[in-house]
């Protein structure tokens, strides 16, 4: 197996946050809702693996099939 800095899925979320947090900054220095912000536009982002669902809604799609 590779290490978990040459796994494609890594590469590809660690290039997503350096859109907010530059490489080798002091995450420290970011607040609480700095952070929460830029998980929540992590999560709203449309994926083509999720035939361009977001991945909340993928979760919400999901809980309405099983509440069906």
């Amino acid at each position: 197996p590779y290490t978990a800095s040459e796994r494609g899925s890594n590469e590809n979320a660690n290039r997503i946050v350096r859109r907010f947090i530059p490489k080798g900054a002091d995450i420290s220095r970011y607040s609480k809702a700095q952070i929460q912000h830029i998980e929540d536009w992590i999560n709203a982002l449309p994926r083509k693996l999720l035939d361009g669902l977001s991945a909340q809604e993928k979760v919400l799609e999901y809980f309405k099939e099983i509440a069906a």
